[in-house]
């Protein structure tokens, strides 16, 4: 019935009993679902204008998202977002999204934000690393994504520019090699280009 009800939300005006009853019924079903997953902080669909009609944020719903990449390529498959900071909500998020159909035609696009917080606490894990080794992401324009071990280099503001960092976002390879880390001391990096999400 959520498909249904997600076609009701497209096709009523929102003074409508039916899009309540729609409208209730979805929110109530992302909330399950983001809560039983664990994976989002937020669910959402977008109608085919890119305005959100519903949300487990509340707050985030009427905005108008048509511009953002995850609206224009959602209309049309699966897409994930690559990872970007969000300066409304003052941090590092993801955005998976598809295309939500009903009867063979599209009526809109479902989504999910997810944060880094649970990936940034992976990456800094000393497991296996020793008392100087980190492993950290960096986005395809170099901007860091997770915390460094280092103090003094800040998300969003670190850009990370080393030849390991260089080869793996711009040539997109994998490998290993010596070289001056991005404190300026030398240090063995190992590298690695993630296609999925289109970070290093």
């Amino acid at each position: 019935t959520t498909i249904a009800d997600l076609h009701t939300l497209t096709q009523t005006t929102p003074d409508s009993r039916a899009y309540s009853a729609a409208h209730e019924r979805v929110q109530r079903h992302f909330a399950w679902a983001a809560n039983r997953m664990d994976l989002f902080e937020e669910v959402f669909f977008m109608g085919l204008s890119g305005q959100v009609l519903v949300s487990t944020d509340r707050g985030h719903e009427r905005q108008q998202l048509g511009l953002n990449d995850y609206f224009v390529q959602g209309r049309t498959g699966n897409f994930v977002q690559q990872p970007t900071y969000s300066l409304s909500l003052g941090r590092m998020t993801v955005v998976a999204s598809r295309p939500a159909w009903h009867n063979g035609l599209s009526v809109g696009v479902l989504a999910g934000r997810a944060s880094l917080q649970s990936l940034n606490e992976v990456m800094t894990g000393r497991a296996g690393l020793g008392e100087t080794g980190e492993t950290y992401l960096v986005a395809s324009n170099h901007r860091l994504l997770t915390d460094l071990r280092r103090p003094g280099r800040t998300i969003p503001d670190t850009y990370i520019r080393t030849l390991g960092a260089d080869t793996a976002v711009e040539r997109n390879r994998n490998g290993s090699a010596t070289y001056p880390g991005y404190a300026g001391d030398t240090v063995v990096g190992v590298y690695r280009w993630i296609p999925e999400l289109r970070v290093g």
